[in-house]
């Protein structure tokens, strides 16, 4: 009998070694997955899956914020099984983390950190309600508004951007607080916001849409109009001859005088006893790039200037005739007295 429990004895002990060795701890073969964008009240499923001898328990745990402990799910019968179904999925339940963690006999494994993300239950994507207006300063150094608008679930945000002439690509605008409201004002705009096309961006988490750019016109500053030419009385008359008095005009402008404009009607000639005559035209002479141009005028006197002529003479130039290049008058007005001393 003693010989039979012997042997009985050392069999068990064998199958016993036996069951020892082949034993292993639990190996992972299926890591759960993140779930993304699962609408809120629908359900989130994360699998797992681990191999081991014997075969492993499994317990699912979560994080509630991704900083505290991972702790085990209690009040869900799927917490035990390869498959973890979170019903109800709520926004606080945003950013969740999971992992199964599988036992047996001979160890323990936890598998990679799986994440939930939750969308709104009417999550829609921003479309464009209000699309910015183009807008016309009345004068450098006023204050620019644009207006735009969008709907979706969630309210999205936004972001204006700017594009300015000559370049290609809009950038954000990031040195104005009211770039991220959606009504963005330029306050002081000068003459180099001129051409400027502006846009908004509005996000959320179901997408994103863009307005049509509204552009900004700024008055340039004037360029400086060139001065008029003027006109003034040489010298004393150059000489008399019979029935001529000589004396010459000098214009002057920034641009070259337009000598085609020198005609009869340019001066007029006043003196005593009611003298007054239109001066002719002789000829002219102008400096090289024809700034200045020295004019000979004539005026007569019936047959004879004679010191019965003798008196002072006043010459005007009269407005809208002579002209420089550019199109500007001389201003018509008195050029001054002129005497005649015939002894």
């Amino acid at each position: 009998m003693r010989k039979v429990h012997s042997s009985i004895r050392h069999t068990l002990i064998e199958r016993l070694e036996s069951r020892a060795l082949l034993s292993s701890g639990p190996v992972i073969t299926t890591q759960p997955v993140s779930q993304v964008f699962v609408t809120q009240g629908d359900s989130a499923t994360f699998t797992a899956a681990a191999g081991g001898d014997p075969a492993p328990t499994v317990q699912w745990e979560v994080s509630v914020d991704g900083i505290t402990a991972f702790a085990p799910i209690t009040n869900n019968g799927s917490a035990t099984t390869d498959t973890l179904i979170v019903p109800d999925v709520q926004i606080n339940d945003q950013t969740n983390q999971y992992e199964a963690v599988f036992t047996n006999s001979a160890g323990t494994a936890a598998t990679m950190v799986s994440t939930l993300y939750v969308e709104p239950a009417n999550a829609g994507a921003p479309a464009i309600t209000t699309q910015p207006l183009n807008q016309n300063l009345a004068a450098a150094g006023d204050s620019a508004t644009f207006i735009a608008a969008a709907s979706g679930t969630p309210t999205p945000t936004v972001q204006w951007y700017v594009k300015s002439p000559g370049t290609d690509t809009f950038t954000a605008i990031t040195d104005n607080s009211s770039a991220t409201t959606t009504t963005l004002t330029l306050s002081d705009v000068s003459a180099s916001f001129n051409g400027n096309q502006y846009q908004a961006v509005f996000t959320n988490t179901a997408g994103t849409a863009t307005t049509n750019p509204a552009t900004l016109s700024v008055p340039l500053p004037p360029f400086p109009a060139p001065p008029s030419p003027s006109a003034s009385l040489t010298a004393s008359p150059l000489r008399h001859v019979k029935k001529f008095y000589f004396f010459t005009v000098t214009y002057t402008g920034a641009s070259p005088i337009d000598t085609s404009t020198f005609d009869i009607h340019n001066v007029l000639v006043t003196g005593p006893d009611g003298y007054e005559e239109a001066a002719t035209f002789i000829s002219f002479t102008p400096s090289r790039a024809g700034e200045t141009v020295a004019v000979t005028y004539r005026v007569e006197m019936g047959s004879q200037w004679t010191s019965g002529n003798n008196g002072k003479y006043h010459v005007y130039v009269r407005g809208n005739q002579v002209k420089d290049t550019n199109g500007n008058f001389v201003a018509g007005g008195i050029l001054g007295p002129f005497k005649v001393l015939i002894g």
